[in-house]
């Protein structure tokens, strides 16, 4: 299955990969586990972002309608083939994907460091922010 080598790429037995393709391998598995395994991804948070992340993002996701990791309530095969991630300022990056060709982007935030070769997300803000 394509989550268990995306996630396995991560054990660190080749070079580093970079921070944006760590957080563009999170999203894919996280998009897919959303289709088939949804139960899957908490235990993806658990591995990829710090405790007081996986708690604002819990506590984000109880007061609004949708899932905040992915700022949307479902996932389509277009978002993954056109997840992008870029990176912002230093530990901060933009990941954004689209529903179709035509549609705008769906956009987040993703505050992540590469500790030893582990991704760690401490922040994921879904973009525009409410007033």
């Amino acid at each position: 299955m394509l989550v268990v080598a995306v996630v396995a790429s991560w054990a660190g037995d080749n070079a580093p990969a970079s921070t944006e393709s760590q957080i563009k391998a999170f999203y894919v598995a996280y998009m897919q586990n959303v289709e088939n395994n949804p139960a899957a991804n908490e235990a993806l948070l658990q591995k990829h972002m710090t405790p007081e992340a996986i708690a604002r993002l819990h506590e984000y996701m109880e007061q609004h309608d949708f899932d905040a990791v992915i700022n949307a309530q479902d996932v389509c095969a277009h978002g993954m083939e056109s997840l992008k991630v870029t990176p912002v300022e230093e530990n901060c990056y933009f990941v954004t994907y689209k529903w179709d060709e035509t549609s705008e982007p769906t956009m987040i935030c993703v505050k992540a460091v590469d500790a030893d070769g582990l991704l760690r997300i401490s922040n994921i803000i879904p973009l525009p922010l409410e007033n």
